[in-house]
């Protein structure tokens, strides 16, 4: 995840969310891990981070591997600025749509993750978030969780 140009976006506003020794940046759509070796990130508070934060990173067993299969131009006449990015699980059962903006601070060698949450009314699973992942060289260590971008919330897919 590109963290230097998510923090240049935020310009100081979001918050920091801490966990033990970790350290998370925040806007109303992504959540980026600050990397260790950055010691001066400028935002409007520093908390502890919140539980329903916390569980897309300690609980990352409804997770499910995906990769972006379309882009949609919701309005006719728009810039780049307003694709919307739609990312799927290899079956396509479960599909996440994000802003071009989130898009952009995807790294190519980061590895995505559909965050999903069973709903017993539709009998299916919904997303609720885009996990990103560093990819980790050691083959012995899991691959870090780095990012977490939540989804567009007023975009109906055509399909």
């Amino acid at each position: 995840m590109k963290f230097e140009k998510f923090l240049k976006s935020l310009g100081g506003h979001g918050v920091i969310y801490t966990k033990g020794t970790d350290r998370w940046l925040a806007s109303t759509t992504v959540l980026a891990k600050i990397p260790d070796s950055m010691v001066g990130v400028i935002a409007e508070k520093i908390t502890e981070i919140p539980e329903g934060l916390r569980c897309f990173i300690d609980n990352d067993i409804s997770n499910d591997p995906c990769e972006l299969v379309k882009a949609v131009m919701p309005v006719a006449n728009g810039g780049i600025k307003d694709c919307i990015r739609i990312f799927a699980t290899e079956s396509g059962d479960i599909r996440i749509p994000i802003a071009n903006d989130e898009y952009t601070l995807i790294d190519r060698s980061d590895l995505l993750e559909i965050n999903r949450t069973y709903n017993s009314v539709e009998n299916t699973f919904e997303p609720k978030a885009l996990i990103v992942r560093e990819y980790n060289s050691n083959p012995d260590e899991d691959a870090e969780i780095v990012g977490i971008i939540f989804p567009v919330s007023n975009f109906k897919e055509d399909k």
